[in-house]
């Protein structure tokens, strides 16, 4: 995947969380729910869990989605995810709404707009979540460099890893 196919990706991800988001609070009344800490909850609790739960998903992504299809039947990597997404939620919502990805936190903090919210929560919910998959990507790499580097070359979704950067 290019660079720039990256961000048209990202652009598409966020774009459409925002019309869901907006879509949601039409669909309510108006009403919306804000990002932020649970109740009982600071900050740094809210920050964690969304750190830890994105790369929780993230690393379970890369390990199911991107595994040879021999070695991985494709049938259950949705469930997989989902069951992820599932435990994620349940996991981190109480402490932080369990959003996990920055194209959601931006969806819902765009429809919270309406309300007199503030879209600069969802930058900051978006630092723990990118640097959780960033923490995942390398991880995956560092586990499955050669697997990994193969893999990419196959379905063009990776970049390449090659010798002198591993």
């Amino acid at each position: 995947m290019t660079s720039k196919d990256a961000c048209f990706y990202a652009l598409a991800q966020i774009g459409g969380a925002i019309f869901a988001g907006l879509t949601y609070s039409g669909a309510h009344g108006a009403d919306s729910f804000p990002l932020g800490p649970g109740e009982g909850f600071g900050w740094g609790a809210c920050l964690t869990v969304e750190a830890i739960f994105t790369f929780v998903l993230c690393m379970t992504v890369l390990c199911v989605a991107l595994q040879d299809a021999k070695t991985q039947p494709s049938q259950y990597v949705a469930f997989i995810i989902g069951s992820c997404v599932t435990a994620g939620g349940y996991a981190a919502g109480p402490i932080s709404g369990g959003s996990l990805n920055p194209a959601v936190s931006c969806g819902i903090a765009a429809a919270q707009l309406i309300n007199g919210g503030y879209f600069y929560k969802a930058i900051i919910y978006s630092i723990p979540e990118v640097l959780g998959g960033l923490v995942a990507a390398g991880l995956y790499r560092t586990l499955y460099g050669e697997e990994a580097n193969k893999q990419a070359k196959a379905d063009s979704l990776l970049p390449s890893v090659s010798k002198s950067s591993a």
